[in-house]
């Protein structure tokens, strides 16, 4: 399904959020594997300026799904009942080493274990394993890595700001969280 929003903005030079939505009627929905096809969507932005030349360029790959876990630890996941088979998940101690191969074959290691769902503990793993858990339709549960102390700082809320969209419905520490976003 191909899509395109055409909007002109005029900008001074500066700063700038710009929020451009689009509504899709029927969206194919990214679930696991072994409940069918993790649908992915490829999302291109492309910044022009008045002569048509393109100023700057931002791809991203996304799934669209509800996750939900009810008072009771029951999981849906679009919708329906969902089991997670998972396991916690620490791949190496030195993310450095963790390359594609290694990526490649944990992902292979994972689905032969029947698992469908992933925990990734006290770290951020490498953008390559979440972009892999995506297209093979394994669930990430991202603990919030706050186990330690952090500064508030422009750089700390730049990098929270990109993580934030691992957390799914439950996070660990959800007071932290809490104080983070609303500090008093």
């Amino acid at each position: 399904e191909k899509f395109k929003i055409n909007k002109k903005i005029f900008l001074s030079s500066g700063k700038y959020h710009i929020h451009l939505v689009k509504t899709l009627d029927k969206p194919k929905l990214w679930t696991t594997w072994d409940r069918g096809v993790p649908y992915l969507y490829n999302l291109k932005c492309k910044i022009l300026n008045s002569a048509k030349e393109r100023l700057d360029e931002e791809s991203v790959r996304f799934g669209i799904r509800e996750i939900k876990i009810d008072s009771k630890w029951n999981w849906y996941l679009n919708n329906e009942r969902f089991f997670p088979r998972g396991t916690n998940f620490i791949p190496t101690q030195w993310l450095s080493e963790y390359d594609s191969k290694m990526i490649s074959k944990d992902i292979h290691l994972l689905k032969k274990a029947n698992i469908n769902a992933v925990r990734v503990h006290a770290h951020i793993n490498r953008q390559e394993f979440y972009d892999a858990c995506d297209e093979a339709g394994i669930l990430v549960w991202q603990d919030f890595p706050l186990q330690w102390s952090y500064e508030e700082t422009d750089k700390f809320t730049k990098i929270f700001d990109r993580i934030a969209h691992f957390y799914l419905g439950y996070v660990e520490g959800g007071v932290i969280l809490e104080i983070m976003i609303c500090p008093h």
